[in-house]
């Protein structure tokens, strides 16, 4: 049997499914190991499937995902070698319905039904090469689920990355809170554009803890937005931005803060509440900054 998995890794759908799915095989290659005759000996195939097995299950339990099921899918390839001619045949059929189902891209599904035209039962090649094919027909279809792996650890790496960033900020911001105490209703008593806060250098953290929290939840909706037919470079250049966007929100907050601070709303409540939200939408959103420079620079 595979290691348990930890209980604080069990959340993860992707990663029971692995374990089943080990299980699973595990026993289905017990039974098919059992039932070799002497012409097929298991002496080289089976050990490297058993290996694979074993990796997949280590995975399953801890480390990537995707690597497990690498893993075992390379086992289940290999396991195709002691399969007889029905087998094949049966294997061959089932690939090429789900080749013909939509589920892979196009170009996979014409490779795979190129691949399995040289699998039926009026077929010149032998029993070896039918096999050859039909394991490269396997490889395709696998390395595209495969793909889907990589691509959805990438994606939460990036969220859990986000979550963490939150995380931090909220307790910053919980903390100067109770250190410095924010009134969200205080106003400039001259009426005066000033914003007035209980400590400047404060008010500014104040501003930079919002922005964050703005360019944070930006990146996470950015992140749900992914296109699926993206390859994996193009997945990771997308992604890497949003772990630096809330770096780069705490700094479009201050910008904006600025600006504001300087009376350009004049029709605007200076309050510090307004101020905290206009620090969250500058994080949030880079045009607000662009907007906000524009209409600046043509009051200027």
């Amino acid at each position: 049997m595979p290691p348990e998995i930890a209980l604080w890794r069990r959340w993860s759908p992707s990663r029971r499914r692995l374990y089943g799915e080990v299980v699973a095989f595990r026993g289905e290659f017990r039974v098919r190991a059992a039932e070799l005759t002497a012409s097929t000996p298991p002496t080289s195939w089976a050990t490297e499937a058993r290996d694979l097995i074993r990796i997949a299950g280590e995975r399953a339990a801890t480390g990537p995902v995707s690597a497990g099921f690498e893993a075992l899918n390379a086992a289940r390839r290999i396991t195709v070698t002691a399969y007889s001619s029905d087998e094949v045949r049966a294997e061959a059929a089932a690939l090429d319905a789900e080749a013909k189902s939509g589920k892979l891209s196009e170009w996979r599904s014409a490779a795979i039904g190129t691949l399995l035209k040289g699998l039926d039962a009026e077929s010149p090649l032998g029993d070896t090469q039918q096999k050859n094919l039909l394991r490269f027909a396997l490889h395709l279809r696998d390395d595209g689920a495969q793909n889907d792996h990589r691509k959805h650890e990438i994606i939460s790496g990036r969220y859990w990355q986000l979550v963490l960033v939150v995380l931090i900020t909220v307790v910053a911001l919980i903390t100067l809170s109770r250190w410095r105490p924010l009134q969200l209703s205080a106003s400039a008593s001259d009426g005066s554009t000033t914003v007035s806060t209980p400590n400047d250098w404060a008010m500014w953290l104040y501003v930079v803890l919002f922005g964050m929290i703005g360019a944070s939840v930006s990146a996470g909706l950015s992140l749900s937005k992914g296109r699926p037919d993206d390859r994996i470079p193009q997945v990771r250049a997308s992604t890497i931005p949003a772990v630096f966007r809330p770096v780069f929100g705490g700094a479009a907050a201050i910008g904006a803060f600025a600006i504001f601070s300087a009376g350009l709303f004049a029709d605007i409540s200076a309050t510090n509440a307004t101020a905290a939200a206009i620090a969250f939408l500058a994080g949030f959103s880079e045009r607000l900054i662009d907007s906000v420079s524009g209409r600046f620079a043509a009051n200027s």
